[in-house]
């Protein structure tokens, strides 16, 4: 669902096989995790699993817990050991949702990943192989030169052999009505609903809309608009609420 003609390239030369680690960036609710699951459903990986790892507000052994995995007696009452994501994402990938926030501690250990295809539990004494593709995903534009410390650098850089920006809602113009049609026609099949289309002030009410929320907010909005107003088979923009939504904010 990205406008970017770049990421359309790149994603046709992933269904060739290759497949460097990424990073998505964008705003809240842009629509990162849907294209990270669209690159790894137009791969030959497609059938193997695809894990998801968020960095934000995790304590730091919690969370080498949750990637690396853990052997028996790490913690107080834990008698087996267990794999942790990269495992359990072998011959897959890996989403490491807002890697701006992973710890410094754990930086050195996943940027070994990648490179040495292996992972060592903590604590542990060996190291298992791992095949594992890494997409990571940021809501900020990440910038090497401005203060950032030398090992979160290099983790970035390797990390982010390709970078895609995908532009907040707002800025892709008409592209707005076609995910529009998309979310509406998607609820109305879910719901069993009327089909509907948009009356020429509701293209104008969605297209002059800010969209604060992104991607996110426009698929809520088409819900919300079928979940109420079932039956009807043209939208209005008194039924979309966009007007009530601005003066909320």
């Amino acid at each position: 669902m990205s406008a970017s003609r770049s990421s359309t390239r790149v994603r046709r030369q992933w269904k060739t096989g290759r497949f460097p680690p990424t990073l998505i960036l964008g705003e809240t609710g842009v629509g990162k995790r849907q294209l990270a699951r669209a690159i790894h459903d137009a791969r030959p990986r497609a059938t193997r699993p695809f894990v998801e790892a968020g960095c934000g507000g995790i304590p730091s052994m919690i969370l080498e817990a949750e990637l690396f995995g853990f052997e028996r007696g790490a913690f107080p009452d834990v008698r087996d050991a267990k794999a942790g994501l990269l495992q359990a994402a072998h011959g897959g990938t890996l989403l490491v949702s807002s890697i701006g926030l992973l710890p410094e501690i754990l930086q050195a250990k996943l940027l070994r990943v990648p490179e040495e295809e292996t992972v060592q539990r903590p604590d542990g004494t060996r190291s298992e192989p791992v095949d594992v593709s890494v997409i990571s995903t940021s809501d900020t534009y990440l910038n090497w030169g401005l203060g950032t410390r030398a090992q979160q650098k290099d983790l970035l850089r390797r990390l982010a052999v390709v970078t895609i920006p995908l532009p907040p809602l707002r800025e892709r113009g008409h592209a707005i009505l076609t995910l529009a049609r998309y979310y509406l026609a998607r609820y109305c099949a879910e719901y069993g609903s009327n089909p509907k289309t948009f009356t020429e002030d509701a293209r104008a009410a969605l297209l002059a809309y800010r969209w604060p929320g992104n991607v996110r907010e426009l698929y809520n909005v088409m819900e919300r608009v079928v979940v109420l107003f079932g039956e009807a088979s043209r939208v209005t923009p008194e039924m979309l609420g966009l007007r009530a939504l601005q003066q909320t904010r």
